[in-house]
């Protein structure tokens, strides 16, 4: 059987996906995030973005899938990975942005054309401890845990959600 065949196949439902249940395309994201602070003034580009086929989920952002999304993947869609071997489908890299917001990491901002995050004080020392991670390859990002990136980075005593 291939690795394919064993993973569980989802459709999102519009629901923000729990950190608990994040993998690699959310903390990957969010690390793409972290860097654009200083390099781009937390703008981030959409051609490095996954960016689902059709009409931008909830209205805040105006532009299409990115043409080296296109490229790479031709009419497959591309789904973001979860915990557990799930597939998710319908949910993009913008998602995980939202999601990391509803998970008090950062805030958007800026507009959809032209998006701009920032962090919160837990998402800095997140952001630069999950960048120094993979950069060290010490963590791979398929297995790492909300709790073990709260713990392990120091910013558990610093999270606040949009709830609080």
């Amino acid at each position: 059987m291939s690795a394919a065949a064993e993973r569980t196949v989802e459709r999102w439902d519009g629901e923000t996906i729990q950190p608990e249940r994040w993998s690699r395309d959310h903390w990957t994201t969010v690390a793409y995030a972290f860097t654009c602070l200083g390099s781009h003034g937390g703008t981030l580009d959409a051609a490095k973005m996954r960016t689902k086929k059709g009409a931008p989920s909830r209205g805040h952002r105006g532009h299409e899938q990115s043409a080296m999304m296109r490229l790479a993947f031709g009419d497959r869609e591309y789904p973001t990975r979860l915990q557990g071997e799930v597939d998710l489908y319908k949910h993009d890299d913008w998602d995980c942005i939202e999601d990391a917001e509803a998970a008090g990491i950062l805030v958007w901002g800026g507009s959809g054309a032209h998006p701009v995050i920032a962090f919160t004080p837990a998402g800095l020392v997140l952001g630069a401890w999950l960048c120094r991670c993979i950069d060290e390859r010490r963590i791979p990002t398929a297995t790492l845990t909300w709790e073990q990136a709260i713990r392990e980075s120091g910013a558990g005593s610093l999270i606040t959600t949009k709830e609080d």
